[in-house]
């Protein structure tokens, strides 16, 4: 741990101690992984479900799913189930790491780096 530790302290001072604690323990107890921490960090969302609307509408704006998501028309875009999309699909790629502090939770990781 002594060979990371500056980087802990690094990512605790951006973040807070206990979502750098979570993370190390979500991810194996490898203190190594605090060297991706930046790499597999998405951000803080109220819930998954508000992750995956931000995916669908933002990620996927950006991407070749453009032109598909343009064609869609507002009424159905609505009807879309994020909850669904976060359980079924995200879920599998992403992690949420829950924190109880100031920082509460919502704090979506990648669950690996390409």
């Amino acid at each position: 741990f002594e060979k990371y530790y500056p980087t802990y302290l690094k990512l605790v001072n951006k973040y807070s101690t206990e979502l750098v604690d979570e993370f190390i323990n979500c991810f194996d107890y490898d203190p190594s992984n605090l060297t991706k921490f930046e790499d597999l960090y998405e951000g803080q969302f109220e819930t998954g479900q508000d992750f995956a609307f931000y995916y669908v509408n933002e990620v996927c704006e950006e991407s070749m799913y453009r032109s598909i998501s343009e064609k869609i028309p507002s009424w159905v875009a609505s009807a879309i189930d994020y909850a669904d999309i976060w359980e079924n699909k995200l879920s599998k790629d992403y992690v949420e790491i829950d924190c109880y502090g100031e920082h509460t939770y919502g704090h979506i990781f990648k669950k690996g780096v390409n």
